[in-house]
């Protein structure tokens, strides 16, 4: 199957078992979640100021379709459609909509965002938007923010990436730096000035501290190798940057409709539904997680015995809830993001040290089982993303606490 198909016919079969009476409470809260996120294609958004680039990298990622240059508009979106059309859209609400292409706006005050549907399947997966950040004011903030709030991936655009840029990035919030890449436009010019090496390597620290990863890009070259396949232009597709960043970015794609996979097979697994003939759909290759950095793992020793493992898990358990109960109450955003993978990190080392330990002493099977049981629920806490998810992760981390003492002590 595409991932198209497979995002497709899991949200049916999600979308019957939801139907179902039998289903309620926090697994139709949680099956409701995850369903809207599965039909809702990954947002790529390309953010900078005047004249950094940014439509020239959308028609990059299109290839077929060319987005003209509007004037006036915030926002230029770009969703799947049956036939070529423009909206026009003002606080929400769509006030004119023409098919075909259309670049004159709607007469009408205030700021409004254009949103292009094209007949792109590849828009079934992933959707595009321009961000026009002015270059300061009370807009910028709001444009910001409409970013953090609609993107899943966020593409900053700029020649030369200077501190007044560094300065609005550095004050996002974590989760969208950790998909957050970088893209020098217009890297031919730089390199003619012989200036892009040099560039490149004053903003190391700073990229490997905020970005996933920085691309240099000769867009001009990039968009004429990429809508003229052969040989000759695949060189020029590589040596343009173009392909390196529609790589990386195909795979955080790829990672995180995986990710929506998973958790739809997951929770279907937990209702006693066998989801049949579904493969995630996965990136090319593995690349590192951008997830926040959990706490240090212990690792599980060569040849553990029953004890030493319900030992090492108490200690782990304890240890990784102690530290996050004090300030559950009152959390948000990251920091509930945070409490999250944490706790996931811890029970997934104690399921580790647990099944280790099981293959010599099967007397800790039951026990493994209730751990793996708690790490699905976890996995299912994350789309929650909130502090009554967070709370509930540490109440299941003290839970499992319980069954250890209560094992350790038989």
């Amino acid at each position: 199957m595409t991932t198209a198909q497979t995002i497709d016919y899991l949200s049916r079969q999600l979308e019957d078992v939801l139907d179902h009476e039998e289903v309620s409470g926090r697994y139709k809260t949680l099956g409701a979640q995850l369903l809207s996120q599965l039909r809702k294609p990954i947002q790529i958004s390309f953010v900078g100021l005047p004249g950094s680039g940014k439509t020239g990298l959308i028609n990059m990622m299109l290839n077929g379709f060319s987005v003209p240059s509007f004037e006036g508009p915030d926002v230029v979106e770009l969703v799947y459609g049956p036939e070529a059309a423009t909206c026009f859209v003002r606080n929400g609400e769509t006030v004119q909509r023409e098919l075909g292409i259309v670049e004159t706006a709607p007469d009408g005050e205030g700021p409004y965002h254009v949103r292009l549907e094209l007949p792109d399947e590849g828009l079934l997966v992933q959707s595009f938007a321009e961000i026009r950040l002015p270059k300061d004011g009370s807009r910028q903030q709001a444009l910001l923010e409409y970013a953090v709030g609609s993107s899943t991936i966020l593409i900053w655009c700029s020649e030369l990436f200077e501190e007044a840029e560094q300065a609005i990035w550095s004050d996002l919030p974590e989760h969208i730096k950790d998909h957050g890449f970088l893209a020098l436009t217009m890297a031919d010019r730089q390199m003619m000035k012989g200036r892009l090496t040099d560039r490149i390597a004053e903003l190391e620290e700073f990229v490997s501290d905020e970005f996933f990863g920085l691309y240099p890009i000769a867009t001009l070259q990039a968009i004429t190798a990429r809508s003229e396949p052969g040989p000759q232009n695949g060189d020029m597709w590589k040596h343009s940057g173009g392909e390196a960043l529609f790589d990386a970015i195909t795979r955080q794609v790829s990672l995180g409709r995986g990710e929506d996979v998973d958790r739809v097979k997951l929770l279907l697994e937990q209702l006693d539904v066998e989801p049949e003939n579904v493969s995630a759909p996965a990136p090319d290759k593995v690349v590192a997680s951008a997830a926040p950095k959990p706490m240090g793992k212990l690792q599980p020793d060569a040849a553990l015995t029953k004890r030493d493992a319900l030992q090492k898990s108490l200690i782990r358990l304890t240890k990784g809830a102690e530290d996050m109960l004090q300030d559950v109450s009152g959390l948000e955003g990251d920091d509930c993001n945070d409490v999250l993978e944490n706790c996931l990190e811890t029970v997934r080392d104690m399921s580790d040290m647990l099944s280790e330990a099981a293959g010599s002493d099967p007397s800790l099977t039951e026990l493994l089982e209730e751990a793996q049981e708690g790490e699905n629920m976890l996995l299912l806490f994350q789309l929650e993303k909130d502090e009554g998810a967070a709370a509930d992760a540490v109440t299941l981390m003290l839970q499992l606490k319980k069954e250890i003492t209560a094992h350790a002590q038989a």
